[in-house]
């Protein structure tokens, strides 16, 4: 409980991020829950396709529309890019 005394997650723990400093505190069959949930970590070149991604998604309906193919070695994130875009733009039937 956090009195006025008493300082916050934030505070006991300023090297965390706040979502994880929240958690900090709690019992460890919380703690373990919390660290195997999934998280995307946007690095650079997660980013960069994820910017692709979006600027394909506004493109107009064509004949031919562009497209990307996203490379790399298995176990990069490359369907970690592909859910967390997916997650941001969930599929719709685009029935107006």
């Amino acid at each position: 409980m956090t009195t006025e005394n008493t300082p916050g997650a934030s505070e006991r723990y300023p090297h965390l991020n706040r979502d994880v400093a929240q958690v900090a505190d709690r019992d460890a069959v919380a703690r373990i829950k919390f660290l195997r949930q999934d998280r995307f970590i946007p690095y650079r070149a997660a980013s960069d396709a994820m910017v692709e991604l979006e600027d394909l998604l506004s493109w107009p309906d064509t004949a031919r529309p562009p497209c990307r193919m996203l490379l790399g070695e298995s176990a990069m994130g490359k369907s970690a890019i592909f859910k967390e875009f997916e997650s941001d733009h969930p599929a719709s039937d685009n029935i107006c």
